[in-house]
């Protein structure tokens, strides 16, 4: 009995560090498939917006399917098997990569394309004639006329509405992402990087957990 019960937990544990090494793996793979996308094509704003946190969630039930192919010959993938500490292992290294991979892009040139895409996003959300735009410092250098001037026009083109960016004179922000505030300054809309990633991780859990859930 005892040699079985260790079997079990020898099991557990080659399972767990195959999920650790894994989704090291399929991270390079998330990050790959990212600078792929944001190559290739300006999106809408709605795409452009989510695109890279779609990207994650694909990955992550690509990754709990073949955890699961891998391990059935040593070990029955259940719900009750698969720790709450190796799903949570899986998805800090599905956010990590998708936050990393959007910090890596910032000096790149399509990232100007990213971020008319978030400024675009968070100006429709605010729904105001005015606002300013803040960012990072590292991405308040590209707040130039032109992109201001693109995303305006790509506002009024989604909804038919004008909407007048100006670039903030606060100190810049310390996190990744933009911040519109409206000119009478009671709203903002945030969008920065971290917001994003929380707006998607119980979503991320969620599908993760549905997926072991049907095993």
């Amino acid at each position: 009995m005892e040699a079985a019960d260790s079997d079990k937990n020898s099991g557990k544990k080659d399972l767990l560090n195959g999920i650790a090494k894994d989704a090291v793996l399929e991270a390079d793979k998330i990050l790959a498939a990212a600078e792929k996308m944001a190559k290739e094509r300006r999106a809408s704003a709605e795409h452009q917006a989510g695109a890279i946190m779609k990207d994650a969630k694909e990955k992550a039930l690509e990754q709990i399917a073949a955890i699961k192919r891998s391990a059935s010959s040593r070990i029955s993938v259940r719900t009750h098997r698969i720790s709450l500490k190796g799903r949570d292992r899986i998805i800090r290294t599905i956010l990590k990569a998708a936050s990393e991979k959007l910090a890596g892009l910032i000096d790149r040139p399509e990232y100007r394309q990213v971020l008319i895409g978030w400024i675009v996003e968070a100006a429709i959300g605010l729904n105001t004639a005015e606002a300013e735009v803040n960012a990072s410092l590292r991405e308040i250098k590209l707040l130039k006329d032109a992109v201001l001037a693109e995303a305006e026009a790509e506002i009024e083109k989604l909804t038919g509405r004008k909407v007048t960016l100006t670039k903030s004179s606060n100190d810049p922000l310390l996190a990744q992402g933009v911040v519109l505030i409206a000119a009478n300054k009671r709203l903002l809309f945030n969008n920065l990087v971290p917001t994003r990633i929380l707006r998607g991780q119980s979503e991320i859990r969620r599908m993760i957990n549905d997926e072991i859930n049907e095993s």
